[in-house]
């Protein structure tokens, strides 16, 4: 498959990023499918990363890295993720200063992308 840059992609970049592109395995350049084999979670991750940044675009990760790996478009969702499980009065507290305690502006990201893979690693037992 041959990349081509998209149209409104700096000039100055083309080249970096054709190299960088070129020194990819010909197959992480392939859409990814069901039932496709790697040998580790993290090669699984590679290999789609790798097909995400040559079409444009960047996967984070959650998930248990030793049991199942979930990829999602970095647009994915149309929520914040609230790791720390914060209340909305926990979210909005100030200090004695009136300075917000945590972040009140939050970037969001989320524009709805419906990109989302799940890797899952089997353990192959050698007799």
């Amino acid at each position: 498959m041959e990349w081509s840059p998209h149209p409104r992609l700096d000039p100055s970049l083309i080249g970096p990023l054709r190299e960088a592109i070129a020194s990819f395995p010909a197959e992480h350049l392939l859409p990814p499918s069901d039932g496709e084999e790697v040998n580790s979670v993290e090669e699984g991750y590679i290999r789609l990363q790798n097909y995400a940044f040559a079409n444009g675009y960047l996967l984070t990760r959650s998930g248990n890295p030793k049991e199942k790996l979930r990829l999602s478009c970095k647009h994915h969702g149309t929520e914040t993720r609230n790791w720390r499980d914060l209340t909305d009065e926990e979210r909005n507290k100030v200090d004695e200063s009136g300075k917000a305690i945590h972040r009140a502006a939050t970037q969001l990201s989320q524009k709805e992308c419906p990109y989302l893979l799940n890797v899952v690693y089997k353990r192959v037992k050698s007799s």
